[in-house]
């Protein structure tokens, strides 16, 4: 399960690289907002979606 919840906050980190080099004049703010917008939307069907270990203890982790 440590495993599993690695490779999420890895994902989540690549998609926020990704935000950063797609758009480079925004503010981390904004970069946080698209990146909590991802995270927020319903999954595709038959997708499975965890909670970052910063949406559940308030900080990176």
């Amino acid at each position: 399960m440590r495993t599993a919840l690695d490779l999420h906050d890895l994902g989540v980190k690549l998609y926020r690289q990704r935000m950063q080099r797609e758009h480079p004049h925004a503010s981390e703010v904004e970069i946080d907002g698209i990146v909590r917008a991802w995270l927020a939307a319903p999954p595709l069907p038959g997708r499975v979606r965890l909670r970052t270990s910063e949406s559940v203890h308030g900080h990176p982790g």
